[in-house]
């Protein structure tokens, strides 16, 4: 294929600086991957040492436990609105609290 590369073995110059890019790319992709596995590796390591040393585990904020009471009571009315065929106003409610949280 003559026509695909200049001068022998070297590709174009705009395919040279493409490829560059996806490598440089890639090689920050690779990079910020490594970052994040080893955030969650310490986190988990963090969590089995306290487990193992008898340490309770750390707290949920009080906001996350306002909304997880408020959703369970929810979920207990189940049945009230299943009874007035009122199912999307249930799943609604529910979505309401967690989307509360984001």
């Amino acid at each position: 294929m003559a026509g695909l590369c200049e001068g022998g073995n070297e590709p174009p110059s705009s395919l040279k600086v493409i490829m560059d890019d996806i490598l440089e790319a890639f090689d920050l992709l690779i990079e910020n991957a490594d970052n994040l596995l080893s955030n969650e590796i310490a986190v988990i390591d963090r969590d089995i040492e306290r487990l193992q040393s008898s340490f309770s585990p750390t707290k949920k904020k009080r906001k996350y436990l306002n909304t997880d009471a408020r959703i369970s009571r929810i979920v207990e009315r189940y049945e009230n609105y299943k009874n007035s065929d009122d199912i999307l106003g249930h799943l609604l409610a529910i979505g309401h609290n967690i989307a509360g949280n984001f």
